[in-house]
């Protein structure tokens, strides 16, 4: 999976694509979530290789979630996040971080769909 890159977001043509902007933004919105970040560089996941799958998997799970065309509610996706994170690096979230990406996420797609790329700023 490749990291999330300012200089992507600011020469792609997003109004020809706004999936792909929505996709882009996903990628961003997990490359900057630290617990995750910390999970796989500390190997929660028992190694690198395996949490880099485990967020590539996330990413493409959080996509098709919005990829159903029915409205996606944040409290689901932050409890999606929590889960995947119990059960695919072994542990247990305190902090509101699943609610944060969550958020942010479900501002994405809005934007993304009527073209206002605002919360795709990095």
């Amino acid at each position: 999976m490749s990291p999330c890159s300012c200089q992507e977001l600011e020469s792609f043509d997003w109004n020809q694509h706004p999936q792909r902007a929505f996709e882009v933004g996903v990628r961003c919105a997990l490359d900057d979530w630290c617990v995750l970040q910390t999970a796989i560089a500390d190997g929660w996941a028992g190694s690198d290789a395996v949490g880099n799958l485990n967020q590539n998997e996330l990413f493409v799970q959080l996509v098709k979630m919005f990829g159903k065309g029915n409205p996606v509610d944040p409290f689901d996706i932050a409890d999606f996040l929590d889960l995947f994170m119990a059960n695919k690096f072994n542990c247990e979230l305190e902090d509101d971080s699943p609610e944060w990406v969550a958020d942010l996420v479900v501002r994405l797609h809005a934007d993304c769909t009527i073209a206002a790329y605002t919360a795709c700023n990095c």
